[in-house]
């Protein structure tokens, strides 16, 4: 509600009013506007008080109060204003005082205040119009709080204020800005803000006094990288009532090596203290010093320096084996300073090394990891710290810590010594060490009657076999060694390397002294010949193994009556039917429903035995493969029931003449195969389980041409390396020459062997056939067969390749051997290697009137060996009769076993003969070093 007064002189403005209105406005247009109202005693007015005309006069509560030009009012107690005030007449205070209450008010006009008061708990600001004066005459109050201030300021930025005070004035916690007060007292207010363009105040207090101490502080000695404990400097503010405000700083060559902890400045009040904290962290060696300096408003004493000193300490860290000094970071380990282990075997080996570590600088040398000494790297398993060191170390000091090395693999074992320690420049301080896992190689005389074994040899790869030292067996001469006593593990022959993977024993291996190698051994059936009557008389042996036991194992055929089947025959050592076999030593295998006949046969590692040929099927021949266990009955897991057939093109012939086992135990087969014009190479691989090896050419199988007729394979051998190598004839127009070709282990062509992986090779005008083939240690290969001349003569022929496939011109020159046996028709079927290197050649020989077995044996250069039955040519015959040798095979003792056909009229049997008769005992008796003869009828002193 609004109330406007227009009423005559001197009237009480009570009349109806209520105690609080919102706006209150005193026109007073009777008598000219010069009478004065009269308010309300305790009137309150929320909104805005004018006083348009005439004088007001009243103590009242306010917001807002605007007096205009022309008018006046007269207080007559406390007024109270939560609002502007805005006076452009006339106020006339008299001894009362007006009180502003309000939030962020204002003063416009000038007006003369008796008491001025504004006091605040929270931030609060008053508005002075620029350039107009306000006076106070009795008591100037403007107070704020600590935090909290009173903000005083000009209506104008920049443009000043006017206020003259009296001399009664509490002006505190104000923030003061564009201010003139020289038209009254000074006004000080020390706990206010200057603001900046004030004129006559004062805002300063009376000036602190500092002090500090101690003058110095020296923090000692203290180890580079770490940091000291800190040290304080007390800061006084000892005389004055302002308040000390200062700053410390740190000033000098080594200020980065000093660290302010904590508050770096602040304010004291008077009488009090402060500290300032400081911690030394040296980062190099050495004595250390700088200045801190404390700054303060204290006009007499600005600032106080205070000198600080520290030196710098740094341990050493040296680490030494075998009293040599390890570099940090030493790859390189070696047996001089013992970080190289040196061969250790693996079963129950351990080599310790003891390592000093030394602290050889002037600092605490602290070990600081978990655990002390760590060890990693590749082989960190076969490292183990066996006793830790201590720490710290004094300067000078030293401890100790082992290392124990148990390799648990052959070979070089590496790890890595680590050492946390606070030496800045070596930390963590790390050195290689490396040992090397061995295996032992052991050898035992395995009967020997005399001298001693090598003694053992450890090995961390490849062990070197040693020869048989001084060892002698009566009767027996030693062969080579093996990794089983009974020679059924793996054989080793002097000068030969080999990977051990395990501690290993070879034992020597004796064969009984054979002084004639190429007479028959009258200890094998009789006088050293066999025959055999399967079923029928059409019995064939096309292939021959020996097992591991000596046992001999045969493969041929025999006829059951009507067609003619697989035969597998297993003979003692000393040539009797194995009856353990099959119950009489012979298993006859029919393969399919016609005719089967098995051309070879191999031995696995766990003496299962595989036999191949072909097998006719309707008209047409297929690869056949049949496998035994070890009693002579098939092996039910072999393609379900020990047999397995493979038709490779149908419709057309494909004959296997050939099969070997790898040490994986899949197996390898090879033959030929018509292609509907001509005859290729085929070569199949077979899985455990007969099955076709999907790793060898994608199908197991593979078939190519060595020339562009025809080409038949008719044997093969697997290299150490797994390549495969099959031999047989290739044909250009009407001529055959031998055919070699070379595989990789996953069935294709190997071009390292002559640059395609097949190699043609003639030896005389005519045809020339590889019927055998065998791989040398060195990794050579052999291919016999027979060489023709243009006429129908042929002769035993041998033809030694160098692992490339070039000939090999150490072998008779240029590679190439054909030696005649008895006759113009001498046929080579077989090869066999002697582990001293001889090379065995069978076959047949014509007589004049039948055929023999002939034998031929060559020196490694390819000259027949005329130790060998005076001649290096053997020649047996069994009845008198046409004998044909098919296969050989050399025994562990270096007998010789032959097998094939012995013919008696239309008869076909079994035959076998074992070559390499027994030395016959020689006598001899000395008498003081001298030989008495046999039948000495002369005594003398001299025996």
């Amino acid at each position: 509600t609004t109330f406007v007064y227009n009423g005559a002189a001197n009237q009480v403005a009570g009349n109806g009013l209520p105690a609080t209105v919102t706006n209150l406005t005193i026109a007073n247009s009777g008598a000219g506007g010069s009478n004065t109202v009269t308010g309300n005693a305790g009137q309150t007015v929320t909104g805005l008080m004018r006083v348009q005309q005439g004088i007001y006069s009243a103590a009242s509560t306010y917001k807002d109060v605007q007096i205009d030009s022309g008018a006046a009012y007269s207080a007559t107690g406390t007024v109270s204003v939560s609002g502007n005030w805005t006076n452009n007449g006339t106020f006339t205070a008299n001894s009362n005082g007006v009180t502003f209450n309000g939030t962020n008010q204002a003063i416009s006009g000038q007006t003369t205040f008796y008491n001025l008061t504004k006091t605040t708990a929270a931030a609060n600001t008053l508005t002075f119009e620029a350039t107009k004066t306000q006076s106070v005459t009795n008591a100037l109050t403007l107070t704020g709080a600590a935090g909290n201030l009173l903000s005083l300021r000009s209506s104008v930025n920049g443009t000043t204020w006017k206020i003259n005070a009296p001399s009664t004035q509490s002006v505190s916690f104000c923030d003061v800005k564009d201010s003139d007060a020289s038209g009254g007292q000074p006004i000080s207010s020390p706990t206010s803000t200057n603001s900046l363009n004030n004129t006559n105040w004062s805002f300063a207090a009376p000036a602190p006094v500092m002090t500090t101490t101690p003058a110095s502080l020296s923090f000692g000695n203290q180890s580079v990288g770490t940091s000291s404990s800190t040290q304080d400097v007390t800061i006084n503010n000892t005389t004055g009532t302002a308040a000390l405000n200062w700053s410390a700083a740190l000033s000098g060559a080594d200020a980065a090596q000093f660290t302010i902890v904590g508050a770096s400045g602040g304010s004291i009040p008077a009488g009090g203290s402060g500290t300032v904290s400081v911690r030394f962290s040296p980062a190099s060696i050495g004595t250390k010093t700088t200045n801190l300096v404390v700054s303060g408003n204290d006009g007499a004493n600005p600032s106080d320096t205070i000198g600080l000193t520290g030196t710098g300490v740094a341990p050493e860290v040296n680490v030494t084996g075998n009293g040599q000094s390890i570099a940090d970071g030493d790859s390189t380990p070696s047996l001089a300073d013992h970080t190289a282990f040196g061969l250790t075997p693996v079963t129950g080996g351990t080599v310790v090394r003891t390592f000093t570590i030394e602290n050889i600088g002037n600092g605490s040398l602290i070990l600081s990891g978990t655990p002390i000494v760590a060890i990693g790297g590749t082989n960190a398993a076969d490292f183990s710290v066996t006793t830790q060191p201590t720490s710290p170390l004094g300067s000078g000091d030293s401890t100790t810590f082992q290392v124990t090395f148990n390799p648990s693999a052959r070979g070089v074992r590496t790890a890595t010594i680590s050492i946390d320690n606070n030496d800045s420049d070596e930390n963590p301080y790390n050195f290689s060490i490396q040992g090397t896992g061995t295996y032992t190689l052991s050898f035992n005389g395995n009967g020997n009657t005399g001298g001693t074994a090598p003694g053992a040899v450890d090995f961390d790869s490849l062990a070197g076999v040693l020869g048989p030292g001084t060892l002698v067996r009566n009767g027996f001469q030693f062969v080579g060694w093996n990794t089983a006593a009974n020679g059924s593990g793996t054989e080793y022959f002097p000068g030969q390397s080999f990977i051990i993977g395990a501690d290993t024993t070879l034992f020597a291996q004796w064969a009984a002294l054979v002084c004639d190698p190429g007479g028959l051994d009258p200890t094998f059936g009789t006088n050293g010949k066999v025959t055999t009557d399967i079923q029928g008389d059409f019995d064939k042996a096309r292939g021959v193994a020996i097992q591991a036991d000596g046992k001999i194992v045969v493969a041929g055929s025999a006829l059951n009556g009507a067609n003619i089947d697989f035969a597998v025959l297993r003979y003692n050592t000393n040539g009797t039917l194995d009856t353990s076999f099959d119950g009489d030593g012979k298993a006859i295998t029919p393969v399919l429903s016609s005719d089967d006949l098995a051309l070879a046969v191999a031995i696995q590692p766990d003496g299962k035995i595989v036999a191949a040929g072909f097998a006719i099927n309707v008209g047409t021949d297929d690869f056949a493969v049949v496998r035994y266990n070890t009693d002579g009955s098939l092996d039910p897991t072999f393609d379900s029931d020990g047999k397995a057939t493979f038709n490779i093109v149908p419709t057309f012939n494909d004959i296997a003449t050939a099969v070997a086992i790898q040490p994986d135990g899949k197996i390898v087969v090879a033959g030929f195969s018509n292609n509907g014009s001509d005859e290729d190479f085929t070569v199949i691989r077979l899985t455990d389980v007969g099955a076709l090896d999907p790793t060898f050419n994608a199908i197991g199988i593979t078939t190519f041409p060595i020339q562009s007729n025809n080409d038949a394979a008719n044997a093969v051998a697997i290299q150490s390396d797994g390549k495969i190598v099959v031999a047989g004839y290739t044909e250009t127009g009407s001529q055959k020459d031998f055919g070699v070709a070379r595989l990789t282990s996953t069935g294709v062509l190997d071009p390292s062997f002559d640059f395609d992986g097949k190699v043609a090779s003639s030896i005389k005008v005519g045809d020339d056939i590889a019927n055998s083939v065998a791989i040398q240690p060195d990794g050579k290969i052999v291919a016999a067969g027979l060489a023709r001349d243009s006429g129908p003569d042929t002769d035993f022929a041998a033809i030694r390749y160098n692992s490339d496939g070039t000939l090999d011109d150490s072998f008779d020159t240029d590679g190439r051997v054909i030696a005649t046996v008895a006759s113009p028709n001498d046929v080579g079927r077989s090869v066999a290697l002697q582990p001293d290197g001889k090379i065995v050649i069978a076959g047949e020989t014509n007589n004049g009137s039948n055929l023999d077995f002939g034998v031929v044996r060559l020196n490694t250069n390819g000259s027949l060996d005329l130790s060998f039955d005076l001649d290096g040519k053997a020649i047996i015959d069994f009845q008198n009769s046409s004998d044909t040798a098919y296969s050989a095979a050399v025994q562990a003792d270096g007998r010789i076993v032959v097998v094939g056909d012995s013919d008696v009229l239309t008869t076909h049997d079994i035959g076998l003969v074992r070559l390499g008769g027994p030395c016959a005992p020689e006598i001899n008796v000395q008498g003081n070093s001298v030989n008495i003869l046999d039948g000495n009828a002369v005594p003398t002193l001299a025996d």
